[in-house]
């Protein structure tokens, strides 16, 4: 199930009032976490986190990406999708 409105506005709420060099360092930790959950799943593990918290780390990614690079919607919307197909 996708994350809800709330979950969405905590994220966009967390993500007010960082530098960009916060942004950077939590961006890195987001990658850090998903090569983690592609380790895990690929040698037949659980990954450790619920879908929901994946699909939340997901989009804080997906903000911060799009908001570093200067995109909308659109750009926001496929690279969630690809991560969501390629993490849960």
């Amino acid at each position: 199930m996708p994350i809800t409105i709330r979950e969405h506005a905590r994220v966009a709420s967390s993500l007010e009032g960082l530098t960009e060099e916060d942004l950077e360092k939590l961006k890195a930790e987001f990658e850090d976490l998903f090569a983690e959950i592609k380790i895990r799943r690929s040698a037949g593990l659980d990954s450790g986190y619920s879908k929901n918290e994946i699909e939340v780390c997901i989009e804080g990614y997906v903000k911060i990406e799009a908001r570093r690079q200067g995109k909308g919607w659109w750009y926001r919307a496929r690279l969630r999708s690809q991560l969501i197909m390629s993490l849960t």
